[in-house]
């Protein structure tokens, strides 16, 4: 367990928020932690309403905060603890296993000295463990003594319903964690921002924030923040194994720089995706399987939670028409083509003009334009 010391001595890096992406404009250093504005929803006021009741009441608390992956369930209580309990002292358990294969920071919670945050983040972690029933039931007793101390913890809704869930007959793994766990109803971070939130904010001022709004599907917003860098790197690296992926990737990138703003087909990814691909590239392609096999590297879900693809749902999808099926309207192309021949780069133009796809499914080797 770390040396106890004041809530303002730790950063978002040490307590495991994750670093979200640059925005707009990088900085020169790429290994700069980004942290943007934070953006104050009904799950932040309730957990430091908690966090209140528990400094003024003086009596021992359990917290949990539950959400799935990257959605701020990290964020929400280091923002919370800086703002509710700034005199506090945050001890974080940077090991989770001794030699000895004891977990002291749990064990040993009735030494939690008054005015201490035991911070827990990703919970699970420290109850699943073979000696994880006995640290619940350490937890459990630190709660019945005297004495302010708050017991802070994350965790995944999977997580939660495992640790809780009724046993069969006979078979208890976590009778302790489920005690302790059912102490309390666990704060929900939503997965999503509603419109009313993003309208009360001024994310406008954050290039983090902006950015992560204005690429973001359903409000997903923390979920782009957080796996930004490393949808990033999924791209990048894409040029060495997976070209094809970075082909169609890239696609609907130079459309939305360019002005398409409308869901493209797959008929349209498959029919530009050439453009960005090498003479050898397009020679080397399996005609059967390039392109269902770059869909699926451009639809992978980085870090669970976000892919540079998404599908849209459509009227016709519903309807029992694929929604692959529909095109989009010449006007629409046009757009990306004009602002390309505006800009000067024609060889870029001519990428959003129709192209010629072989007879046998191969990426085809002339652009009409």
């Amino acid at each position: 367990m770390d040396r106890p010391r004041p809530v303002a001595s730790w950063t978002a890096q040490q307590l495991g928020v994750h670093p979200a992406i640059h925005g707009t404009t990088p900085p020169d250093d790429d290994a700069v932690f980004v942290l943007p504005d934070c953006i104050e929803r009904d799950h932040d006021r309730r957990l430091r309403d908690h966090l209140v009741r528990a400094a003024s009441t003086g009596q021992p608390t359990l917290v949990l905060v539950r959400g799935e992956s990257c959605t701020g369930k990290t964020r929400t209580p280091f923002e919370a603890i800086r703002a509710c309990l700034k005199d506090w002292q945050p001890v974080f358990p940077t090991s989770r296993r001794t030699p000895g294969g004891s977990s002291p920071a749990l064990l040993d919670a009735h030494a939690l000295a008054p005015r201490t945050v035991l911070w827990l983040n990703e919970a699970q972690h420290f109850f699943t463990r073979t000696d994880g029933e006995e640290a619940a039931a350490a937890l459990h007793s630190r709660l019945e003594q005297p004495g302010p101390v708050v017991i802070l913890g994350t965790l995944w809704p999977g997580h939660y319903r495992i640790l809780t869930a009724t046993p069969e007959p006979g078979k208890d793994p976590h009778p302790n964690a489920r005690a302790l766990l059912n102490l309390v109803k666990p704060v929900d971070v939503p997965a999503f921002f509603t419109t009313t939130a993003l309208r009360d904010s001024l994310v406008h001022r954050d290039r983090s924030l902006a950015t992560a709004v204005s690429t973001s599907i359903g409000g997903r917003i923390t979920q782009t923040l957080a796996a930004g860098p490393q949808l990033v790197d999924h791209y990048q690296q894409a040029t060495s194994h997976s070209p094809y992926g970075h082909a169609v990737i890239t696609t609907p990138m130079d459309a939305r720089r360019f002005g398409h703003t409308s869901p493209l087909p797959t008929a349209l990814l498959k029919a530009a995706a050439p453009g960005y691909l090498t003479e050898q590239q397009r020679a080397a392609a399996d005609p059967d399987t390039w392109f269902a096999h770059a869909l699926d590297y451009a639809r992978e879900k980085v870090k669970g939670v976000v892919a540079a693809l998404e599908p849209v749902a459509s009227r016709r999808t519903l309807s029992g028409r694929r929604s692959g099926d529909h095109t989009a309207g010449t006007a629409d192309l046009e757009v990306p083509a004009a602002a390309a021949d505006q800009r000067g780069p024609h060889r870029i133009a001519k990428r959003w003009r129709p192209f010629d796809v072989e007879a046998d499914g191969s990426p085809g080797r002339r652009q009409r334009g």
